[in-house]
């Protein structure tokens, strides 16, 4: 599930944040969030504070930071020159307030002298159900995009490292201390990245990712 998805999901629920991106790791859809937010209870921040204690016993290579900094970088440069998306009501005669994204009559784009943070906000023009009454979509940025490309990148590098759970998903999912290690790595060099550099232009941006480590 993408970020966007996460917080209008959530925020339906008397749930902690971190609880909710427990769930979100093990979710494909708000359909089996609910499910594993109503039959199981190892997401809840009591059953895994003990779990926090013995997270040090998975790591990651420094590799995988530095391969998700890179890819991060080349969403970036492939975004340069292509038109910057605007938000449009879906059906202005009616009740419904959602807003899609479209580049017609758009002549503005993505120029090296924009910041990172206006790039994170920036709609990529797709679009996701919110399943709430006079919102029902929701225009994904490409804030949702990097996020996908954190899934890849350090979710891939923690399967490949411990393939005993790519050998057995069952077991990922059978362990909310794996599951929060993966999830808690993602959010957390997120939030890094974001802070470091949302106020660079994303020139600026590029080179630094494409050079971290």
């Amino acid at each position: 599930m993408n970020i966007s998805e996460i917080n209008d999901i959530a925020g339906r629920f008397d749930i902690s944040d971190s609880e909710a991106k427990r769930i979100a790791a093990a979710a494909n859809n708000e359909a089996e969030f609910i499910k594993i937010w109503e039959n199981d209870d190892w997401w809840t921040d009591g059953n895994t504070a003990k779990d926090k204690l013995m997270t040090d016993k998975f790591t990651l290579p420094l590799c995988a930071y530095e391969d998700a900094s890179k890819a991060i970088a080349k969403l970036i440069k492939e975004k340069i020159g292509k038109p910057k998306y605007r938000l449009e009501r879906r059906a202005p005669e009616t009740r419904d307030f959602s807003e899609s994204p479209t580049s017609f009559g758009v002549t503005e784009t993505w120029e090296l002298t924009d910041t990172f943070g206006s790039f994170l906000d920036g709609p990529n023009g797709e679009t996701h159900a919110t399943y709430i009454p006079g919102f029902g979509i929701a225009a994904e940025t490409y804030e949702d995009d990097i996020y996908k490309i954190l899934d890849d990148e350090i979710g891939g590098a923690f399967f490949g490292k411990y393939t005993e759970y790519w050998d057995d998903m069952e077991k990922f999912y059978d362990s909310g201390e794996a599951q929060d290690f993966v999830s808690e790595q993602k959010f957390d060099f997120f939030a890094q990245v974001k802070s470091d550099y949302e106020g660079d232009t994303l020139n600026e941006t590029i080179k630094a990712l494409e050079t971290a480590q």
